[in-house]
């Protein structure tokens, strides 16, 4: 049987990132697709956006909504969705030619399981060291899943929902994305699929570049809030620790800690956003160990800083 197919996009303030991606699907090689956009309370045009691109697809459905979060707002998309196939997008996300129906051909051979794809940075859009660094941590995170479908297992688990399909049947059985969580809901709504017994995919050859604009200081910032939401998802689900080791946060080494204090210095983090003397004279190696350092002493150390 034919799976129809519901994009859903959250946006929030995403008038200058959308037309990338509706670009990006109007030359999808599968077409056949509902495509809804759920706007979480932005203060900027989108709404005028949206309106300009009403007629560019045959089946679009705008939504618009009070501020609500990023798991509530895809929630609200998922509602309206008329599809067997939840496919979930963000908006600052273009999508390969063929990744509507890659997503669609996995569910056409695996029921009732969930997929999620790659969203890394293009590199023939790199222009900074900032976005080389980033492209190169992207890479080497990537190393030790092979091409093709990955069966995620407990120890390796991964999910994200920038890049995700699952069928609509199981995502109503799972109750949605938990609205508790303002950050890593994807991860824990693909743990509890996990937990439920639904396989979980991986495939880093469905490509999504993500054309996010990241400095050193908002990647800063997104790290914490990472390991604050797995902090929160952690005392929701303390049990999950026992099944999921990245979840278990351990003391912090004071060592570790002092040996990281020279590189929570302010000037450190306006340096390699300026991309100053200092860092274009060291070898790439040392000179992305120094921002690893750097990202370590902000994000993980020293969190309660001030940026």
């Amino acid at each position: 049987m034919n799976k129809r197919v519901s994009i859903i996009v959250p946006t929030y303030n995403g008038a200058d990132k959308l037309e990338r991606l509706f670009d990006a699907l109007s030359k999808q090689d599968h077409r056949d697709f509902e495509l809804i956009v759920a706007v979480d309370g932005s203060g900027d045009h989108t709404m005028e956006l949206l309106d300009r691109n009403r007629n560019r697809f045959s089946q679009f459905i705008i939504i618009e909504s009070e501020n609500v979060g990023r798991a509530g707002i895809r929630n609200k998309g998922a509602a309206k969705a008329s599809g067997d196939l939840l496919l979930f997008l963000d908006d600052d996300i273009r999508p390969s030619f063929d990744l509507v129906s890659r997503h669609l051909s996995h569910h056409k051979k695996i029921n009732n399981s969930l997929l999620s794809g790659n969203a890394v940075e293009d590199p023939a859009l790199i222009r900074t060291e900032f976005q080389r660094f980033k492209y190169t941590l992207s890479q080497h995170w990537l190393i030790p899943f092979s091409d093709g479908e990955v069966l995620m297992n407990n120890e390796s688990f991964f999910l994200t929902a920038a890049n995700f399909s699952v069928e609509a049947m199981v995502f109503e059985a799972l109750g949605g994305f938990n609205q508790e969580l303002r950050d890593a809901e994807d991860l824990e709504f693909g743990m509890r699929a996990f937990l439920a017994g639904y396989p979980v995919y991986f495939n880093k050859d469905i490509h999504a570049w993500h054309e996010e604009s990241l400095t050193f200081r908002k990647f800063i910032r997104r790290q914490r809030q990472y390991r604050q939401a797995n902090m929160q998802l952690l005392r929701m689900h303390p049990s999950w620790a026992d099944t999921f080791p990245q979840l278990r946060s351990g003391e912090i080494n004071k060592w570790k800690k002092a040996f990281a204090s020279p590189f929570r210095l302010k000037g450190w983090v306006g340096c390699l956003d300026k991309n100053c003397a200092l860092i274009k004279i060291l070898p790439w190696r040392l000179r992305y160990a120094l921002f690893q350092r750097v990202v370590a002493a902000w994000s993980f150390y020293f969190p309660e800083k001030e940026l």
